[in-house]
């Protein structure tokens, strides 16, 4: 009877080899590496499998070559011999020619088979374990000997990622896989649960896997990048957002002013001129009760009350829409000693000091004097009420240079005059510093404010293109900062203007001229009349634009005294215009009572109520010797001449 080989056929241990392959293939699939690729890993795995199998069943049967023909053996086993040495070597050829690291230990560790690829990568023989140890990274061997050593007592598969040193010096990356297998039972992984591997193999391949250890640092890189950049998208919508928001706050603060502006600017006109009508027949009064002291003196302070009023209406329109200023170089200096010495006499109270603190190179600003005066006032007046037991205001000026974005206006930069009102009063509470500046918001009671004190200095810094800041603590005070740009030019110092000396009302001289008052509103116009008749003009009153032009053809006068404001087709401008058209010489001087008004570079403008005196030094102005000459030339016609009123 014949006996069996050793040598165990490669078909019927393939489900085994195939069992290992199958783990490796799977383990790559799950590292992301490409499915073609991998595919192709795992057919040639096949084949390095069963070339190994064929060298480890030589191995097991003690490197004997099967019985030759005819010397003793069955035809059988001669057959089945040569079968698997030409299976053998067929298998180690594919084996050789794998891109892979292949190598087979024993029992003892001695590597039994290593592939070309193993030596030429390596550089060393991979025979023992010191030689397999030693192209392994430094910092990967302690994980990869417990690894082992875990799968050794377990007789189980394991696989780990590894640094595997070329001959070269460079680690590149492998996926180590090694699965254990009993070459003379026929097991695979997991085929013997003794605990011993005694009598087993080992087979290890390493996959280079470098490329895909790039391309994870790669995206691990790109994912860095893109949340860098969604962090800083984010920061910028949200900066943005913040200025979107900051905007939509201006625009709807922007139309609330303009709303304000509308609506004040409609009613102070009527108001003004009701004001007119008061103050006119007060002043006319006045004039005739000299003998009568205790009652002049109560209409005369019905006068100032007025006046007052109109002041009110301007301050109250100030903030609503910037009105245009008249601005001058100055020097500062002088005029907070005298907005100081103004405060001290008459608007503070004795138990509160001012102080003045200026140095002597402060710089040039160029601002509208009585504006800045106005300003000054508005944030003593503040300071004094917000001490009611006394106290101490000091007004500082100091040159300052501003770098960008140290303001609550990133935008205002440069070098300017700071000019700060401190006071050592009860401060302000920090919800409220973000609304001081708003109109009608004050801290004080109703009655003893309006809430635009503020807000008009700031429309004022604003227009001049500076800001204002405040600071308070509450319990020790509150400072008030307006940033007045530095001029670029010094400040035109010179004398004083020089204005005609003249007496008081009563014993003006008047010259005989003859006044042509044009104004919508019948009570406004005879106010006006009893004022000028009782400055000695003779007045003649025109109800609107085309009344006027009708008195112009019947007679000329010395002077057109016309309001602005006046409905139909032609306003005071207008009527200005026309008359200047036809008679360049013919003075006109425009009033109004709506102060958003302001004066033009083409006729003269007084704002209602006025008071006698201004209207008189007005009149007299602009009146030349030639409107009491005996003939005018007419507005119409060439020759046509007229008698002198």
């Amino acid at each position: 009877m014949a006996t069996r080989s050793s040598f165990i056929d490669p078909i019927r241990t393939a489900p085994v080899i195939l069992a290992g392959l199958v783990l490796v293939v799977l383990g790559l699939v799950a590292l992301g590496v490409s499915r073609d690729w991998v595919l192709g890993i795992g057919a040639t795995g096949l084949m390095a499998a069963l070339a190994i199998h064929g060298i480890a069943a030589k191995q097991a049967r003690g490197g004997q070559s099967p019985a030759a023909p005819g010397t003793g053996g069955s035809d059988e086993e001669a057959a089945a011999s040569a079968t698997g040495d030409l299976n053998e070597r067929r298998a180690h050829a594919m084996a050789e020619s794998l891109p892979a690291l292949v190598w087979m230990m024993d029992s003892g560790g001695r590597t039994i088979f290593q592939n070309r690829w193993a030596l030429d990568y390596a550089g060393v023989s991979l025979i023992d374990r010191t030689g397999r140890r030693s192209i392994i990274h430094p910092d990967d061997v302690e994980e990869l000997a417990r690894r082992r050593a875990a799968a050794h007592r377990s007789h189980q598969e394991y696989q780990i990622q590894v640094r595997l040193r070329r001959h070269d010096g460079i680690y590149r990356w492998h996926h180590l896989t090694s699965i254990p297998f009993d070459a003379a039972a026929g097991s695979g992984a997991g085929g013997s649960t003794s605990g011993s591997d005694e009598s087993g193999f080992w087979l290890a391949t390493a996959v280079d896997i470098e490329p895909l250890k790039q391309a994870e640092e790669l995206q691990a890189r790109l994912n860095q990048m893109l949340e860098h950049r969604v962090t800083e998208t984010t920061e910028q919508l949200n900066t943005e957002t913040a200025v979107r928001h900051r905007a939509e706050r201006q625009l709807r603060h922007s139309q609330k002013m303009e709303a304000i502006s509308r609506l004040t600017g409609g009613i102070a006109h009527d108001l003004n001129n009701k004001l007119m009508v008061i103050s006119a027949n007060i002043d006319a009064v006045v004039k005739h009760i000299k003998e009568q002291p205790q009652l002049r003196r109560k209409l005369l302070a019905a006068l100032v009350a007025s006046d007052q009023a109109a002041g009110l209406m301007s301050k109250l329109l100030a903030f609503a829409r910037p009105r245009d200023l008249h601005p001058q170089y100055i020097e500062v200096a002088k005029h907070l000693e005298s907005i100081s010495d103004l405060l001290d006499r008459s608007m503070l109270s004795a138990s509160v000091e001012v102080r003045l603190e200026i140095p002597e190179d402060l710089w040039t600003v160029e601002v509208d004097p009585h504006q800045l005066e106005t300003a000054i006032v508005n944030l003593a007046v503040n300071a004094r009420d917000a001490m009611e037991e006394g106290g101490t205001i000091t007004i500082e000026a100091r040159n300052v240079t501003v770098q960008p974005g140290r303001l609550s206006d990133p935008e205002i930069w440069g070098d300017f005059v700071r000019i700060t009102v401190y006071d050592t009063g009860r401060g302000i509470q920090p919800e409220h510093l973000d609304k001081v500046f708003e109109p009608f918001f004050t801290t004080k009671e109703a009655s003893r404010a309006s809430g635009l004190g503020l807000s008009q200095v700031h429309g004022f810094a604003e227009q001049l293109g500076g800001t204002v800041e405040i600071s308070s603590t509450p319990g020790q005070g509150t400072a008030v900062a307006i940033y007045l740009p530095r001029a670029e030019l010094p400040a035109r110092v010179g004398a004083p203007p020089v204005f005609d000396d003249l007496v008081d009302d009563e014993e003006a001289q008047v010259q005989s001229a003859e006044i042509l008052l044009v104004d919508d509103e019948v009570e406004v116009a005879l106010a006006l009349q009893g004022m000028l008749d009782e400055l000695g003009y003779a007045t003649r009153i025109a109800i609107g634009a085309e009344e006027a032009l009708e008195a112009l053809r019947v007679r000329r006068p010395h002077l057109v005294l016309t309001d602005v404001t006046m409905p139909g087709t032609m306003d005071g401008l207008a009527l200005g215009r026309e008359i200047r058209g036809r008679d360049p010489d013919l003075p006109v001087i425009l009033i109004t009572g709506n102060p958003m008004v302001v004066p033009g570079s083409e006729f003269p403008l007084i704002q209602k109520p006025i008071a006698s005196r201004t209207l008189h030094m007005t009149l007299q102005r602009y009146l030349t010797p030639a409107a009491a000459s005996a003939n005018v030339v007419s507005l119409f016609g060439d020759d046509k001449r007229l008698p002198s009123p």
